[in-house]
């Protein structure tokens, strides 16, 4: 890192995931070159040692949410690490490690797509270092369909947190009604079973898809659905699906409650109330012209929150704010 810095002289370092693969510590000699630091908060890893908000039992928790560094022994005591003290342990000790040293003391600014995250890393004591700036998209790619569509999609990873499970129990209750599915992970074999014995003949997997494939069966949907059980962040797969104007069922969390208004980009429900998600989803499935008003009220609230060129004037911003109060740089437009 200190090569790199030396090479390049950057005027700002922007951080993304360096948790696992690079950690904290390339933070270190980017503040002894007394280079700003923005870092882009994507999921709960600074407060939550799972980074999911979720405890063993599958419960929300934010008992470890906080300024001091024992507090993440809760993650022991509720076996958040898929049930496994052992792992829970690991993980306790590289976030109490963390909070102790101060390893993301060298960010400057913390960049959260959602009010929920920034309330998050308030009360785990990050303060006035916290900024909301929603993700950015190029809404220009994406028009926005002009007629309603049929059956519903699910576009994510096949993980326990993504609620597919109860996605499919709700989809039971529809008769005849397909599910298309994108996405791979480690639940997809046992989802499978499920939807054969659920629903035979009416889910198709489609595994893995490139962008463009995935916007295709988006728009093809009459509602895309997310029930996550977990706090999910800002997904894209709800910023693409607004932008082509699709309502959405989602589960209902704190941060996706801020994406999906109610009667005005879709709706949220416990998806473990299989009943109520069933009914969501007919909400839409069985009125078109719903759809149609949708479509129009999604449209600007993507446009509203999403655009891309008002992301990077925001994020300009705070480049902007940050090589203020640092060293003077000369300025590079890439």
């Amino acid at each position: 890192m200190e090569r790199v810095l030396a090479l390049f002289q950057p005027d700002v370092v922007h951080a993304h995931n360096l948790y696992h693969q690079l950690t904290p510590s390339v933070l270190r000699p980017v503040r002894r070159a007394g280079v700003p630091v923005v870092m882009t908060i994507h999921d709960f890893k600074l407060v939550c040692p799972t980074y999911r908000m979720i405890d063993g039992s599958g419960q929300a928790c934010d008992a470890c949410v906080g300024g001091s560094p024992l507090r993440v022994a809760h993650v022991v005591r509720r076996r958040c690490q898929g049930g496994s003290a052992a792992q829970s342990t690991v993980l306790m000790v590289e976030s109490g490690l963390h909070r102790l040293i101060g390893a993301y003391d060298p960010v400057d600014v913390f960049a959260c797509p959602s009010s929920y995250m920034a309330d998050l890393l308030r009360r785990g004591g990050f303060g006035d270092r916290v900024r909301e700036l929603p993700y950015g998209y190029d809404l220009d790619s994406i028009p926005p369909r002009t007629e309603p569509g049929t059956g519903v999609v699910f576009a994510g990873r096949l993980s326990w947190e993504k609620g597919l499970d109860h996605l499919l129990h709700a989809m039971a209750l529809l008769p005849e009604v397909p599910l298309v599915v994108c996405g791979d992970g480690p639940q997809r074999q046992e989802w499978h079973q499920l939807a054969d014995r659920l629903l035979p003949g009416r889910v198709t997997f489609l595994g893995h898809l490139p962008r463009s494939a995935v916007l295709a069966e988006l728009r093809r949907a009459a509602v895309v659905a997310v029930p996550s059980i977990w706090a999910e962040n800002q997904p894209l797969s709800i910023v693409e699906a607004m932008a082509s104007g699709v309502p959405v069922v989602a589960g209902d969390t704190p941060a996706l409650r801020e994406m999906v208004i109610e009667g005005t980009t879709g709706l949220t429900v416990d998806p473990r109330d299989h009943l109520a998600l069933s009914r969501a989803l007919s909400t839409f499935l069985d009125n078109p012209a719903l759809q149609r008003d949708i479509a129009v009220t999604a449209r600007r609230r993507a446009e509203t929150v999403h655009d891309m060129q008002v992301h990077l004037e925001r994020l300009d911003d705070i480049y902007d704010e940050l090589c203020g109060r640092a060293s003077p740089r000369t300025r590079r437009a890439h």
